[in-house]
């Protein structure tokens, strides 16, 4: 649940050493708790829509642990996106956004990241979307010697989206 990813990370190779490798490291930017073989999670969607307005919500908590560990750990995370629709159809879009994803990695208690982020998007075709944003991310809560500790990342980023 928690280990898979297809697509990797919105933010390629950010806050990884100098070994790091397309494979190894698609995840960058994410953050995996590590939950192998056990884990139980809730997650709550709050969505309100009035006309092109919309806000979306996370609220999530999980458990777990892998089997070479003792205790469960717990995750949780908390987001709000704002979004606003317009143009004929809602073909373009603007939105912020503010999640929140702090727990207990194993060895690691009490460390997260947030993410602000400001974007805008236009739906060209049907499957085809541009669109731009805006990311400040910031990690906390890392020991000394890891590479997380006191690390941030911010920038503008232009992406093309292709829907199958």
């Amino acid at each position: 649940m928690y280990g898979g990813d297809r697509a990797g990370s919105r933010y390629y190779w950010v806050l990884e050493n100098t070994t790091a490798t397309e494979t190894g490291n698609f995840t960058s930017g994410l953050i995996n708790p590590g939950f192998k073989n056990e884990i139980v999670a809730l997650q709550v969607n709050p969505f309100v829509k009035f006309g092109g307005a919309e806000v979306f919500g996370v609220v999530e908590r999980a458990e777990g642990k892998a089997n070479t560990e003792l205790n469960e750990r717990i995750w949780n995370q908390y987001a709000v996106d704002a979004v606003y629709r317009f143009l004929p159809d809602e073909k373009a879009y603007f939105g912020v956004r503010f999640n929140r994803a702090k727990g207990d990695l194993a060895g690691m208690p009490g460390v997260g990241a947030d993410r602000w982020q400001i974007g805008a998007g236009w739906f060209i075709l049907p499957g085809l979307m541009a669109k731009g944003e805006y990311v400040n991310q910031e990690y906390f809560g890392y020991p000394a010697a890891n590479v997380r500790n006191g690390g941030r990342f911010k920038g503008f980023m232009l992406e093309g989206v292709v829907a199958f």
